[in-house]
């Protein structure tokens, strides 16, 4: 017999062997989760006959639109036993999920999927794409035109670095996330050898592959970029760049991507169906 519940601690072996076989990240990366983040968020488990079959996880937010604020939920690292596959367990904690995030209080559910593919899948319960971003590149001498004057080297604070996101994206619509989730999601980028650039308006998340180092975190203003732009020529040995940006940055250009998708529970009140939205930090 199967049921769903809310996990507890008895719940994180299983959980962690799910998510390890689903996506192949390390245990320790598991493991920070299910220590940093899993007590501010909620977990859902699809158990038969005593044994966690399915689990996905709902990480707090707020969802901003039209520079209005609503609690939000951002569902990740949604996985199924390879032995539990094909037997509707998903759909069930999917609607699972939307039942709890209204009856709590939560206006939106938020989602990266995976893959392409999984956009069909998740419209059947009813998210719609919501989400995306534009993919910038410059080469190294396209970047040393917009550099400007390298500002002093810094180490921020995680709410500083919050501060800064939250100020970037204002007037824009946007997945809003905490200090602690911003934090943890910085962490992770650096545990995983990715670089960190902060400067005096501005920070940067990223990594060399190639070459070419990707950024897929840029909080910056007009002048914010400049400072991150000469740091990453004096930091990196890349002579090529791809910048993640809001639709709505002042950096223009760049090819426009999917994002990710957006539920609306019966408490959401905007109007319109979001689009273009931007959700970023999530995790990858």
């Amino acid at each position: 017999m199967s049921e769903i519940r809310h996990a507890d601690k008895a719940d994180i072996p299983a959980m962690t062997e799910i998510w390890i076989d689903s996506f192949g990240d390390s245990g320790e990366y598991v493991g920070r989760f299910m220590d940093e983040r899993l007590p501010s968020s909620a977990a859902l488990v699809l158990s038969d006959e005593g044994t966690v079959m399915s689990q996905l996880f709902l990480l707090p937010g707020e969802m901003s639109v039209s520079e209005k604020r609503q609690p939000a939920l951002y569902l990740y690292a949604a996985a199924t036993r390879p032995d539990g596959r094909g037997r509707g367990y998903m759909s069930l904690l999917i609607e699972a999920a939307k039942d709890y995030a209204e009856k709590n209080g939560f206006a939106y559910i938020a989602l990266v999927p995976g893959e392409d593919g999984l956009y069909d899948y998740y419209s059947r319960f009813g998210f719609y794409e919501a989400f995306g971003y534009r993919l910038l590149r410059k080469s190294r001498s396209g970047l040393q035109k917009a550099a400007g004057a390298r500002g002093e080297k810094l180490t921020m604070t995680s709410a500083s670095m919050t501060a800064v996101r939250n100020k970037c994206l204002s007037g824009a619509d946007a997945f809003i996330w905490d200090e602690n989730a911003v934090s943890f999601a910085v962490s992770q980028h650096s545990l995983g050898g990715g670089l960190v650039l902060c400067t005096q308006d501005a920070w940067a998340l990223l990594h060399e592959e190639n070459g070419t180092a990707k950024v897929t975190e840029l909080c910056a203003g007009e002048k914010g970029f400049g400072e991150v732009a000469a740091a990453l020529l004096d930091d990196t040995d890349a002579e090529y760049f791809e910048f993640r940006v809001p639709q709505n940055s002042l950096l223009g250009g760049g090819e426009p991507k999917r994002g990710g998708m957006i539920f609306e529970t019966v408490l959401a009140e905007n109007s319109e169906r979001i689009s273009n939205a931007y959700i970023g930090l999530t995790m990858e």
